[in-house]
């Protein structure tokens, strides 16, 4: 099984949600994107992850343009090439894991190497509203379920931003 299957039975009780299946017609409805999160997470319940000193539970590992490029690059050409859309130029560091690397080195010279062609911005877990000093390789979100659970609490935080 791939890394998505994997996670899916560990962590998801086997429910299919992490599989590519549903991607192409949530993408054709027009109300989905599909954006990158790693090629596998470096997640803990796969036996082998894409990360040369394995790593587990976290992203800072990812210091290398091997492991980079294997994390970052090969799951952005995968949904390209699965489901073709815009969201496949955002990046979701997992864990909201990131290191100076990544950020001032890895993702800045692939931008200007391919035009941002697979990674246009990349995005935290640090819960903040976006500003224009906001570094774009590090763009705050606040993520449901940690930072907020209800809609009540979302608005709450829109309306604290606005």
């Amino acid at each position: 099984p791939n890394a998505r299957e994997t996670m899916d039975r560990a962590c998801i009780l086997g429910r299919g949600w992490m599989s590519e299946h549903w991607w192409q017609p949530a993408v054709a409805s027009g109300f989905f994107h599909i954006a990158n999160h790693s090629w596998d997470h470096c997640h803990d319940s796969l036996p082998i992850i894409a990360q040369r000193d394995q790593l587990k539970g976290t992203f800072a590992g990812i210091d290398n343009k091997n492991d980079a490029d294997a994390q970052i690059k090969l799951a952005a050409q995968s949904i390209a090439r699965i489901a073709p859309n815009p969201g496949v130029e955002l990046f979701a560091f997992p864990y909201g894991t990131a290191n100076r690397y990544l950020l001032e080195e890895y993702l800045p010279q692939q931008a200007q190497a391919d035009g941002g062609q697979f990674v246009r911005a990349a995005f935290s877990t640090d819960p903040a509203p976006v500003t224009r000093a906001t570094n774009r390789w590090w763009i705050p979100r606040y993520v449901c379920g940690h930072h907020w659970k209800s809609p009540e609490e979302l608005k709450s935080i829109l309306r604290d931003a606005a």
